[in-house]
């Protein structure tokens, strides 16, 4: 058990959380640090083997202390508590 494990990603970018849906896996760097900008953040196409950095909105500089994934029956949802930043939400397009 384990000898399958491949690091996937660019190592340009640290990252704390990871979460996915059927579409897309995400990547984002997260701690407790109020006040400080971390907020890396990563997309790759299913099953997460291609990354890409993405880009944040302003006032989202610290990555998710957690993170759920939900869906409305048409889009996953996610709602992530940042350390720091408060609770924002993403609809996946």
């Amino acid at each position: 058990m384990g000898s399958s494990w491949a690091r996937v990603d660019s190592g340009n970018y640290p990252e704390a959380m990871v979460w996915s849906t059927p579409k897309s896996v995400y990547a984002m760097y997260g701690w407790a640090c109020s006040g400080c900008t971390f907020g890396d953040f990563e997309s790759a196409p299913a099953p997460g083997t291609t990354w890409s950095l993405g880009q944040l909105p302003h006032g989202l500089g610290i990555g998710p202390n957690s993170i759920v994934v939900t869906s409305d029956g048409t889009h996953s949802i996610f709602v992530g508590a940042m350390w720091a930043a408060g609770i924002w939400m993403y609809v996946e397009p």
